[in-house]
């Protein structure tokens, strides 16, 4: 019940003082709640239950990829190929018919990250070295310089638990390839198995110096380790013993992959004259040398189908390697202002891969194109140390030196980009303050964004070739300087009448020169005539008895008279016309046609 309806309900008249103190206190009581009633502040959000806070409902940022993993499999049962598969329409209506990168095989565009979805960080902020997805994707797994591990959620991207796994810095983690164990390794050199339960089994002192890097073979019964003290060693990962040290790097050993079919190992360090090498952990021999980067080699990863090898160096280079043929690297991609320091293919697209840098950009690369097909320019303030997909395919997680961990998913058809990130795509002079004032509409902005993403580049005035301000214009056509945010311009300078509209011409089909097409159209129905003239023109056409309102095009003529096919060589040799010869066998074969129309 109501302290004040309670309190009111009480008879106070029949009060005697020093009868019963008790009721003294409650005169009082009421007499303040009564005075304070009006102004009685509201119950605070946050409250004391049974000893617990309990907080407000927050919302959180969610990507459940459980409804386009349903969607995939409903429709493959309709497709009769694996490479057969719908289109992704960029609307909103579509969104919910969105499916697994698996699912689009031929369009790993599809799978390209650059929408930020959260940021997470610990509240001791320290660099995050080594990031990490869990088999099923549940979780990610970062590894700090404090040698902390933090479990963020892989749907809500909330944070689930942390726990002390080691005394300094972690620097490598790695799954074995049936995602039962964890093998992590700091930079005091120790090596530690972990279980799927976070469960700490072994211990092991595998380096003197700190360990960058872990790869295991294709039967997960041995894994190699790399360090800074210039080796690497072999392992037997059940009896948790050495087996063989390799040496030939002139310094420190960055990085290491095991191949995926066979045994061979790639290694990366900061040698500058023997970068990358190639071994044989059988033996512990030294198959070969590459000497394709001119600094220190950062990170190296084998492509899942055996024959490709990735390679990130600090001389802002990563280059693709095919080991059928050593001699020159297959192909290079220039991107990056600084150094590359990440690098992580995609799990379902076989040529798409991301790679980070020291400036914090991230860029997304297709093999057989050299330019980058996604770009985050200041994804993170620092070093990107760290890349790991989703097992999935639509989600990347990237750790910094900037004490953060970053989650970014695939767009969905229909989204809009207007996160900080993709800033860059505004036009000139337009802001994001403009576009929250209401001063352009988003309309208007996403229109010129997608102008520039389909590859429109040309350094044309974007009030003219684009047309973006078209809300503020009068009937004149100008415009008004205070209609013109973010131009320094005076609006009698500018004017934005509407140009004529090109042609639009069919696929695959030329323009005819003038006097043909004055030639050819010679007694057919034009939208100028007279209806009695295009009833009698209907009466002559020999093959469609519809009435014609439009003249018809060329290619639909040609199939109903087997007129001459202009498609072929029959053009003009120079700027100044026809041969004399090919002229005069097309007016013929024009007059003949007209005398077939009108008899």
């Amino acid at each position: 019940m109501d302290t004040t309806r309670y309190l009111r309900s009480v008879d106070l008249t029949d009060n005697v003082p020093g009868e019963d103190k008790s009721m003294n206190k409650v005169h009082n009581l009421r007499k303040s709640l009564l005075q304070c009633n009006a102004t009685r502040p509201q119950p605070s959000v946050v409250v004391q239950c049974d000893g617990k806070r309990v907080r407000k409902a927050v919302h959180r940022k969610t990507v459940d990829y459980n409804s386009a993993i349903i969607n995939s499999i409903q429709n493959r049962i309709y497709y009769r190929k694996f490479k057969a598969s719908q289109k992704i329409i960029p609307s909103e209506i579509y969104s919910e018919k969105l499916m697994m990168p698996i699912s689009y095989p031929q369009t790993p565009m599809n799978a390209v990250t650059t929408k930020f979805v959260k940021q997470a960080a610990n509240k001791i902020r320290c660099p995050i070295f080594v990031v990490t997805w869990t088999a099923e994707g549940r979780r990610l797994i970062t590894g700090a310089s404090s040698g902390e591990f933090t479990l963020w959620s892989g749907l809500t991207f909330n944070f689930e638990t942390i726990l002390q796994a080691h005394d300094c810095g972690v620097r490598a983690m790695k799954w074995n390839h049936s995602s039962e164990w964890l093998l992590t390794g700091d930079q005091n050199g120790y090596l530690k198995y972990w279980q799927t339960n976070m469960h700490n089994v072994k211990v092991i002192q595998a380096h003197k110096e700190s360990i960058r890097d872990i790869s295991f073979a294709n039967s997960d019964r041995k894994f190699v380790t790399c360090s800074d003290d210039g080796t690497l060693r072999i392992w037997d990962f059940f009896r948790c013993t050495e087996e063989n040290v390799f040496r030939g790097h002139g310094s420190d050993v960055k990085c290491v992959d095991w191949h995926p079919h066979q045994a061979l190992l790639a290694s990366g360090s900061k040698d500058t004259q023997q970068p990358v090498k190639f071994w044989d952990p059988r033996s512990g021999h030294l198959l070969g040398t590459s000497h394709a980067h001119k600094n220190t080699v950062m990170q190296i990863r084998w492509n899942k189908n055996g024959n490709w090898l990735l390679t990130a160096s600090r001389d802002r280079l990563v280059k693709l390697f095919d080991i059928r043929n050593l001699k020159k690297e297959y192909q290079v991609f220039r991107g990056h202002k600084k150094e590359a320091t990440s690098i992580d293919w995609h799990p379902r697209h076989e040529g798409l891969f991301a790679s980070g840098s020291a400036d914090g950009s991230l860029m997304f690369w297709l093999v057989g194109i050299d330019k980058e097909v996604g770009c985050i320019n200041e994804a993170h303030d620092n070093t990107i140390w760290s890349l790991n997909w989703h097992p999935v395919g639509h989600i990347l997680a990237s750790g910094s030196n900037d004490h953060s961990t970053k989650f970014w998913a695939r767009s969905r058809p229909g989204d809009l980009m207007r996160d900080k990130y993709n800033l860059n795509l505004l036009p000139l002079g337009v802001s994001e303050d403009m576009i929250e004032s209401g001063e352009i509409t988003e309309e208007t902005v996403q229109r010129y964004i997608q102008k520039k993403i389909r590859g429109s580049n040309k350094s044309t005035s974007l009030l003219e070739k684009n047309g973006l301000f078209d809300d503020g214009s009068d009937e004149e056509g100008r415009y008004d300087t205070s209609n013109i945010p973010g131009l320094g311009v005076a609006a009698d300078n500018i004017s934005l009448k509407e140009k004529s509209a090109k042609p639009n011409y069919r696929v695959n089909e030329r323009q005819v020169d003038w006097r043909v097409q004055k030639a050819w159209q010679a007694g057919l129905p034009t939208e100028h005539a007279s209806k009695h003239e295009n009833s009698q023109f209907d009466q002559r056409m020999p093959y469609h008895q519809e009435n014609y309102h439009n003249v018809p095009s060329r290619i639909e003529l040609r199939s109903q008279t087997q007129g001459p096919n202009f498609d072929s060589n029959t053009y003009p040799d120079d700027q100044n016309g026809y041969k004399k010869e090919k002229y005069d066998r097309y007016e013929h074969q024009n007059r003949q046609r007209q005398r077939n129309f009108r008899y």
